[in-house]
């Protein structure tokens, strides 16, 4: 019987070469939602993030820590070899890991110790784009189909996957997306962050809370990504425009109480591309068209994740808006930002559409925690409510559920966004948010005359129904 070829030795150095290769060639981001096309070097654009970890000594309590802090050992003496970061939509969770990976290629020549001493100890970081290999069950077939090799080399996957399995301590595994994974927790990447399968590597995961409620009891570690704080956002903005434009750009967003907004990367690059874009027009623009043009953003940043992406304009996506603007108003006028997902089951559009306005968190109050949404931002939420009342309850000649809110003065002024945004959205609207108190004057009048309200919505609505 004839003798099996000897084992080839397994070329580190060389694998090691080409793994660099890669993260250096594929460390970019978009600069648009509507072309892959347009990237840019991420060294250029980066931006820290903000992030907390879990006090798991203290209940619901959170530290703000560096990404470093994430494998330093815990309170308890415990080294982590499970790490789970979380975040809500656009929040940076995918530039994040790969900013990381592409440290732990340039680690010496970071100016940060201790970056540099947690990267050093890693022969072997893998990291691997979930969604990209969305079909895999096995880690030899995530491996295989994440393109980490070319074609001429996919003989290297089997030679790699023994060097983790033999060398598990020397090496960090970077999964991406465990949300846009199909396979979940029918596959070898639940197992291994689970714990069966390659135990003492350490393996960090990224993903949106909801999907990530069957891995999160296996993290040693748990963190969340929080998006800028308002230095952050000024550096983002200078990455992407240059000093001059982002400081023009920052004091617009100020102007138009839209900084806050901002915090959300994503969102802080719908600002920069509009601003690229039509810098001129977009000083003049009124709030509700920039709330219109974040809103088409959304959708394209929706779209541009279906297979094939199919991108569609806003007024093609009218009843999606509506059916969410319906979710959200139900969510303001009962005071809870947070709701069921499954009340969102009744809109007809690819999932990626809808998940592109939400975050989603768990409801740790029920034994069985059920999936609670909110929206990405409590102004966006004001403005889908609004673009449901103006396509869903001004046809019919009245403002719907807000009737009530619109004559009383507290009232008026919790929703006093909605009704800026309906005023901005439709002539019709703005009459009827203008005339609809007729019946009830005392009321109206003391929104115009009582001192506490010199912002009051109706003042606002007057003074600019003919710009919103």
């Amino acid at each position: 019987m004839a003798e099996s070829p000897p084992e080839r030795p397994f070329d580190l150095e060389t694998s090691l070469k080409k793994l660099a290769a890669r993260y250096r060639r594929t460390a970019t981001v978009p600069t648009s939602v509507w072309s892959a096309k347009s990237k840019v070097d991420i060294r250029k654009v980066y931006t820290r993030l903000s992030m907390v970890k879990e006090d798991k000594s203290v209940p619901d309590k959170s530290v703000p820590v560096e990404y470093a802090d994430l494998f330093t050992k815990t309170e308890r003496g415990v080294l982590p070899t499970r790490i789970l970061v979380e975040g809500q939509a656009g929040i940076g969770k995918s530039t994040f890991a790969k900013k990381l990976s592409l440290d732990w290629v340039e680690r010496d020549e970071t100016n940060v110790v201790q970056e540099r001493n947690v990267l050093k100890k890693f022969e072997v970081v893998l990291f691997i784009k979930l969604r990209e290999v969305s079909h895999c069950q096995t880690l030899r077939e995530v491996i295989s189909s994440s393109d980490i090799f070319p074609e001429e080399d996919k003989h290297l996957t089997d030679d790699l996957l023994r060097y983790i399995t033999e060398n598990q301590e020397k090496v960090l595994l970077l999964f991406d997306g465990y949300d846009e994974y199909g396979k979940g927790s029918d596959s070898e990447v639940y197992d291994v962050f689970k714990g069966d399968k390659l135990r003492d590597c350490c393996v960090l995961m990224t993903s949106r809370s909801s999907q990530a409620d069957d891995v999160r009891e296996f993290a040693d570690v748990q963190a969340e990504i929080t998006g800028f704080n308002t230095e952050d956002i000024k550096q983002y903005l200078a990455k992407q425009l240059g000093e001059a434009d982002a400081e023009d750009l920052f004091k617009h967003l100020e102007k138009q109480r839209l900084v806050d907004t901002a915090k959300v990367p994503l969102l802080a690059l719908f600002f920069s591309i509009l601003w690229k874009k039509e810098k001129a027009s977009f000083i003049d623009k009124t709030r509700t068209v920039v709330f219109s043009e974040i809103v088409r953003c959304i959708l394209d940043y929706g779209n541009g994740k279906c297979t094939p992406g199919k991108y569609r304009t806003i007024e093609e996506s009218k009843d999606i808006l509506i059916e969410l603007g319906r979710v959200a108003l139900e969510a303001l006028l009962n005071d809870d930002l947070l709701f069921e997902y499954g009340k969102l089951a009744a809109i007809k559009c690819e999932v990626s559409v809808i998940h592109g306005f939400l975050q989603i968190t768990e409801d740790t109050e029920n034994v069985r925690p059920a999936e609670r949404v909110s929206f990405l931002h409590k102004t966006i939420q004001e403005f889908l409510a609004a673009w449901y009342i103006v396509y869903k309850c001004i046809p019919e000649g009245d403002l719907g559920p807000l009737q009530e809110q619109a004559c009383d003065p507290a009232k008026c002024m919790r929703f006093k966004n909605v009704f800026q945004f309906i005023c901005g959205l439709s002539n019709d609207g703005a009459v009827l948010v203008l005339h609809h108190p007729e019946c009830h004057d005392c009321h109206w009048r003391h929104v115009l005359t009582a001192p506490s309200f010199p912002t009051a919505v109706v003042i606002i609505c007057l003074s600019r129904t003919n710009r919103l």
